[in-house]
C-alpha cells in the first residue's frame, strides 16, 4: 500500500495489476483496461491509502445527440471544409468531453464498497453536456440580482442586409447591437415628457433563428420602471392602467438611427471590414436604403395578457451563456457498473452511441438521425406573445445541419451577456437605493398568474432533483460515507494531468500534511 497523501505512479499497462489495482480480490470487478488505455508508460497517481472496492462504476456521459452527429459527420466536413481554428477547437471540445481523453480521477468508499472513475467535462460554452450547470448558476445569479419589480421582453433584430458585414466583423457588430438597443431604451425611457427614469437591462445575444439560419438579434430583459430623480420609485406605466413599457414605433426608430449611425461611423473610420465584392461607398448606400424601411422590435405582451414571466425570459437568455442554439436542461451522467461496459468494450476502445438518446434541441427538438439527414422540429415566432410553438419538421443532410451549427460557435473574447443601467457596477449605489425603496418580495410576473410557478421543476420528466442526484453521487450507497478520490488519471492522449487535477492533488496534499502536524 502506498502512503498516504502523496502522488504514487503505477503504470496502467502492468501486467497482473488488473489495470489500477495492484490486488483486485477474486471474483470482484476491476477497471475496465480498455476504458483507461493510455500511451505507454503513462501514469496513474494515487493520492491515498486505497481499500480494494467490491465494486467499480464508471460515471457515462450522458448520450446526446449533437455528439452522434458530431461524431458520424464531422471528419468528413473538416476535410472538405476550412474551418475557423476557434470552430475546430468547439468541435474538438464537445467529443472529447467526460471521455478519458481529458483525463479524470476516481472517488473511493474509505470502506471498499464501491469506487467511481469520473472523466473531466471540457468546460467549453458551445459544449451541449456541460451548459446545463453553468446555465442554472447564470439563472439563479440573476435571481438574487433582479429587482422585485415587473420585467418586460423586449427584442430587437437587425436586417438581413446586414448578415455578410456582421459575420465579416463578429464583435464589432455584437458590440454596435448591444449598445444601440441598450442606449434607444434609456434614453426614451428617461425623457421626461415619458417616463424619466433610470432602468435596468439584461441583454442576450443570439445569432440564430429556429431553424439555424443567420439570425443575429438581442433580448433584453427590461425592468418596467425606475429611479427618478427625485430618488424614488416610478412604474412606466399610470396608476391603474395595464402593465406598459414604452410604445414599440419611437423605439424602434431610436435603435434604428443609432444601430445605421454608428455603423457608418465604423466603416467610415475603416473599422469595419467590408465584405469581399463590396465597395465602401456600396454598403454606405445600403445602410441608408434599409434606413429608410421598418426594422423588427417587439415588446411582449405581460403574463396576464399570455406573454413570457420573467423565469421563462431568463430560461430563454441564458441560452446565450452556454450550450449554444442546441442546448437541453440534463442532468450530466449516468452510473453503469464495469460488467454493463465489458461487453462493449470489447469491440471498440471507446464505446459509441446510439441514437436512442435524449432530445438536444430543447426536449425532444431532434426527432430522427440517419448517416445522412437529420431531422428537427421547429416553429414559428408569435411576436405579441413572445412565444413559440414548434409544430414543423425540416430534414437536412448532415453537412448543412453542421454547416448552420458551426455558423454559431462564438469567437473567442465575444461577450453574449452584458448588463445596463441599474444593473451594471458602476450604479450600484441607485441599485441598492432602488432595493431599500422597494419591498423585498418575488417580481409579480415572475410567474404566471394562476400558477404556482412555471419553472419546469426537476424529476416532472421521470429525473431524479439535482440535490438529490449530487447526494447520491457523492456518497457511498452501501455506508452513506462520502466518496474521497483516491486517484488522478491523465489524458488518453497527451498522457498529462490536466491544470484542475493538479490543482486538486496539491490541495489533497497539503490538507494531508496539515492532518499529520506537519
Amino acid at each position: 500500500m502506498a502512503t498516504a497523501g502523496r502522488l504514487h505512479p503505477t503504470r496502467c499497462h502492468e501486467s497482473g495489476t488488473g489495470g489500477l489495482f495492484a490486488r483486485p480480490p477474486a471474483g470482484a470487478d476491476v477497471f475496465p483496461v480498455a476504458v483507461l488505455a493510455r500511451p505507454p508508460g503513462a501514469l496513474v497517481y494515487r493520492l491515498r491509502r486505497e481499500v480494494m472496492p467490491a465494486q467499480v462504476e464508471v460515471v457515462e456521459r450522458r448520450p446526446n445527440r449533437i455528439v452522434e452527429i458530431l461524431q458520424v459527420g464531422y471528419e468528413d466536413y473538416r476535410r472538405r471544409h476550412a474551418l475557423a481554428p476557434h470552430v475546430r477547437e468547439a468541435a474538438q471540445m464537445i467529443l472529447r468531453c467526460r471521455t478519458s481523453a481529458l483525463g479524470g480521477h476516481v472517488e473511493a468508499c474509505p470502506d471498499g464498497h464501491i469506487a467511481r472513475i469520473h472523466y473531466n467535462s471540457c468546460g467549453h460554452r458551445f459544449c451541449p453536456r456541460c451548459g446545463y450547470r453553468k446555465r442554472q448558476q447564470w439563472i439563479a445569479q440573476q435571481r438574487e440580482k433582479l429587482l422585485p419589480v415587473r420585467h418586460f421582453h423586449a427584442t430587437f433584430t437587425i436586417p438581413h442586409a446586414f448578415n455578410d458585414l456582421w459575420w465579416q466583423n463578429i464583435k464589432e457588430m455584437a458590440r454596435i447591437l448591444f449598445h444601440s438597443a441598450a442606449q434607444a431604451l434609456q434614453e426614451l425611457l428617461a425623457d421626461p415628457q415619458r417616463v424619466g427614469v433610470q432602468i435596468g437591462i439584461v441583454a442576450s445575444l443570439h445569432t440564430w433563428d429556429d431553424r439555424l439560419r443567420r439570425h443575429p438579434h438581442l433580448h433584453c430583459l427590461v425592468t418596467g420602471g425606475g429611479l427618478t430623480p427625485d430618488e424614488t420609485w416610478k412604474d412606466s406605466w399610470k396608476p391603474g392602467d395595464r402593465p406598459f413599457l414604452v410604445r414599440v414605433e419611437p423605439l424602434m426608430q431610436r435603435f434604428r438611427k443609432l444601430f445605421c449611425r454608428k455603423v457608418e461611423r465604423k466603416i467610415t473610420q475603416g473599422v469595419l471590414t467590408v465584405p469581399n465584392g463590396c465597395r465602401r461607398q456600396q454598403m454606405l448606400n445600403l445602410i441608408h436604403k434599409v434606413n429608410r424601411t421598418n426594422w423588427q422590435v417587439h415588446i411582449a405582451r405581460p403574463p396576464e395578457d399570455g406573454g413570457p414571466t420573467t423565469e421563462e425570459i431568463l430560461e430563454y437568455q441564458s441560452r446565450a451563456v452556454a450550450g449554444g442554439p442546441l442546448s437541453a436542461i440534463r442532468i450530466a451522467g449516468i452510473t453503469r457498473t464495469v460488467s454493463a461496459w465489458q461487453a462493449e468494450i470489447q469491440a471498440s476502445q471507446e464505446p459509441q452511441l446510439r441514437y436512442v438518446s435524449e432530445a438536444p434541441l430543447t426536449e425532444g427538438r431532434v426527432q430522427e438521425v440517419s448517416p445522412h439527414e437529420v431531422s428537427f422540429r421547429w416553429g414559428t415566432y408569435d411576436e405579441k406573445t413572445g412565444r413559440r410553438g414548434r409544430e414543423q419538421t425540416e430534414t437536412l443532410p448532415i453537412e448543412k445541419f453542421l454547416r448552420r451549427l458551426f455558423w454559431h460557435v462564438p469567437p473567442p473574447n465575444l461577450q453574449t451577456i452584458r448588463h445596463y443601467g441599474l444593473y451594471t457596477s458602476a450604479k450600484q449605489a441607485e441599485y441598492e437605493q432602488c432595493r431599500a425603496l422597494l419591498p423585498a418580495c418575488r417580481p409579480p410576473d415572475a410567474v404566471r398568474p394562476g400558477a404556482f410557478d412555471t419553472v419546469r421543476k426537476d424529476g416532472d420528466d421521470g429525473r431524479v432533483p439535482l440535490e438529490e442526484y449530487m447526494a447520491q453521487r457523492t456518497h457511498c450507497p452501501v455506508c452513506g460515507k462520502k466518496l474521497v478520490i483516491s486517484r488522478v488519471l491523465p489524458s488518453s492522449v497527451t498522457g498529462k494531468i490536466s491544470p484542475r487535477d493538479k490543482a486538486r492533488t496539491r490541495k489533497l496534499s497539503r490538507a494531508h500534511t496539515r492532518r499529520r502536524g506537519g
